[in-house]
């Protein structure tokens, strides 16, 4: 019997997710692409969600089920299906979402046409209210800047199995939480390439007691502190040209400093405070990165840090408004499209408004879109910047 071809090998770390599993196993067992394994690893779950696992394994044989002896978490149970992998390429799918049906036949016909290391799809959010939103920020940003720009929707993508197993990349299993980053990154580095399939998607589903909260406990900031200064240890000794160091750099800080909002604990913020500081001090580009810091933490908070006074940040950030929900998406407009006239920063709930360096006004809430024209000649041009 001649052996069979698998094409992709799909990951499922599993536990305690009971009410969403058959979602996502009956969303894997509906892929169009044939010659695929799904290796599911159930991390010794407490609830019957290994017995789900073992009713499908007996009914569909593309299902592999893996059962731990001992609850090890993630990173662990990921790593472990990445070394029972025996695709060309590697998937992985967290148990509480679900993908379309066409989903991995679509980036591996890519994949495979183009030679690419790495191919993603688009992704689909739905938030803790259930509303649904298509995601499609990180996807212009890849395309318009380079694959550094794929910053966090990992598990939107296929990866080549002898990149990864070539280059030993796994998940740091002493990082709890965003240790998915941190191989994502890893990955990076060995790509050559990143190819972007917008047209199918990655159902991402927020739920509460997941990875991905808006308030953490102080275990989980700690950390994705160690996650985001691993990460900033590799771009420290990348060969990113200057342009991207100091965006992703500054992103990398960025990305720390919203943690700073995400647990009320004075030691955590202080926690948090430090490796700022100490990241900064780290890079090889500090006068880069400052420049960019004003945006994302005001001229205020760029200061302190130039100047490493900890305490002066900390208590700035302290006495910083709001900031819960901390802006992702700068809009620029340029008059005569040269002189930058007017910035307005967003976020989910929230809008800054800043003419000639002077805040002007500040909302709540704000519409998505919108534009300038006078007579219908654009004599304002508008610049987009996304963080991510």
């Amino acid at each position: 019997m001649k052996k069979q071809n698998i094409k992709v090998s799909i990951i499922v770390p599993v536990y305690n997710v009971a009410p969403y599993l058959a979602r996502c196993l009956d969303s894997l067992i509906a892929q169009t692409l044939r010659d695929i394994e799904i290796i599911c690893i159930d991390d010794k779950s407490t609830d019957n969600s290994l017995e789900i696992l073992n009713q499908y394994g007996n009914k569909y044989p593309q299902i592999k089920v893996i059962a731990l002896d001992k609850n090890s978490g993630v990173s662990t149970a990921r790593n472990i299906g990445i070394d029972a992998a025996t695709g060309e390429y590697l998937g992985f799918v967290d148990s509480d979402d679900y993908i379309d049906a066409d989903f991995y036949e679509k980036l591996y016909k890519t994949a495979r046409a183009s030679g690419a290391d790495i191919t993603r799809g688009g992704v689909k959010i739905t938030s803790y209210d259930g509303a649904t939103t298509t995601d499609n920020s990180e996807i212009k940003n890849i395309e318009r800047h380079g694959k550094w720009y794929f910053a966090w929707q990992w598990w939107a993508a296929i990866y080549r199995t002898d990149m990864i197993k070539g280059g030993k990349v796994s998940f740091p299993a002493s990082i709890i939480s965003g240790e998915d980053t941190v191989f994502l990154v890893k990955s990076l580095v060995l790509a050559e390439s990143v190819l972007i399939v917008p047209d199918t998607y990655y159902h991402y589903i927020r739920r509460e007691g997941s990875l991905d909260e808006q308030i953490m406990s102080v275990a989980k900031i700690t950390s994705r502190i160690t996650a985001l200064e691993t990460i900033s240890q590799i771009y420290n000794i990348s060969d990113m040209t200057s342009d991207d160091y100091i965006s992703r750099y500054a992103w990398t800080i960025g990305a720390l400093y919203t943690h700073f909002f995400k647990n009320t604990a004075e030691h955590s913020k202080r926690q948090v405070t430090d490796a700022i500081v100490r990241m900064y001090m780290a890079c090889r580009d500090k006068g880069g990165i400052s420049k960019k810091l004003v945006d994302i933490m005001g001229a205020h908070g760029a200061a302190y840090l130039k100047s490493c006074d900890m305490d002066g940040l900390f208590n700035y950030l302290c006495n910083t408004v709001n900031k819960s929900d901390a802006f992702v998406q700068t809009d620029t407009f340029y008059l005569f499209g040269a002189i930058p006239l007017l910035k307005i920063f967003r976020a989910s709930e929230r809008l800054l408004v800043r003419f000639c360096g002077i805040n002007v006004l500040r909302v709540k809430s704000a519409p998505k879109d919108y534009r300038i024209w006078v007579l219908y000649i654009p004599i304002i041009r508008k610049k987009r910047r996304y963080k991510g």
